[in-house]
């Protein structure tokens, strides 16, 4: 490409009357070039719009917008990460690039917070895992939870270098295994108390599901003892009810002996039949008294 000055001095050489060849000689350029810019003159060259080169991310583009969309806080590493898993072999700087251009616009905003001086340091490594692990994943159990963590921690967290101390966290974490103390032999069972009011079914309300309590039960306000496996709940600091822990939402769990029920011997059958309520069993009668009063019925008019 001829520079400005370059361009102004072909043109008054040319003016001078030299050749093309002296004129390519003094400047050093090529004879095309002189010929071009003397047939040009100094009007500005014109360009042709650039066709876009293809790039090793263009398959992904939907696939970054569809994720990006349903879960606007991803970060770059993680789907550069997952476009990883589908193919992808370009670089990480070429993912937030084009995250830049797709993410929803997000309003500037600002929030006053007195905290202590290490508080971020303290809490980045939760943001880390909610972010990279949790955001995006669902979880059909408990086991299936840890499953995926087990995963992630051996694949992702724990191989990574980390950007602080720039140690491998494996290797880091090998060096310092030796001073630390062992853990319990009891396993610790975190347990979150509560107070719950027992409905007029009986039943106890606890993370959107019911779960049933005796009949017996006289105290209308019960303490709930919620904990990963279990639900226990207490009337006066006595257990008086245990559930597994219902997964999902708006189920309900009735367990075996809350409820009372009644029998008496059935002479016929030799064998208890439930109490149920007035007007729900039929008493029996000879079939000459059901013809009368179907007699009764198709004959209105007449006086007994």
């Amino acid at each position: 490409m001829v520079k400005l000055g370059e361009l102004v001095m072909i043109l008054d050489l040319h003016r001078q009357g030299l050749t093309v060849s002296v004129i390519a000689r003094e400047l050093g350029v090529d004879r095309k070039t002189v010929r071009r810019c003397i047939a040009r003159g100094l009007e500005p060259p014109v360009y042709g719009p650039r066709k876009p080169r293809k790039r090793l991310l263009d398959p992904f583009i939907r696939y970054l917008r569809e994720r990006v969309m349903a879960y606007p806080g991803l970060t770059g590493r993680r789907l550069w990460r997952e476009l990883g898993e589908r193919g992808y072999q370009g670089g990480y700087t070429a993912v937030t690039d084009v995250l830049r251009e797709i993410r929803p616009a997000r309003f500037p905003a600002f929030e006053v917070r007195f905290v202590a001086k290490t508080k971020g340091k303290v809490e980045r490594p939760y943001r880390y895992i909610r972010e990279d692990f949790f955001l995006a994943r669902s979880f059909r159990n408990l086991d299936d939870l840890n499953g995926q963590l087990r995963h992630w921690l051996d694949t992702v967290a724990n191989p990574r270098v980390h950007a602080t101390t720039q140690r491998v966290v494996n290797e880091a974490f090998a060096a310092e295994k030796p001073h630390l103390k062992s853990l319990p032999l009891a396993p610790f069972r975190s347990v979150l108390k509560l107070e719950r009011r027992v409905s007029h079914e009986g039943m106890v309300s606890v993370g959107g599901n019911l779960y049933s309590v005796p009949d017996a039960t006289r105290k209308r306000v019960v303490e709930v003892h919620t904990l990963a496996d279990e639900v226990r709940i207490f009337e006066a600091g006595t257990l008086i009810a245990a559930h597994p822990v219902l997964e999902g939402r708006h189920q309900r769990r009735v367990a075996a002996g809350h409820r009372k029920t009644a029998r008496i011997p059935d002479r016929r059958r030799h064998e208890p039949i439930r109490i149920l309520r007035t007007g729900d069993v039929v008493a029996a009668r000879p079939l000459e008294f059901y013809q009368a009063v179907g007699q009764r019925l198709a004959c209105p008019g007449d006086q007994p």
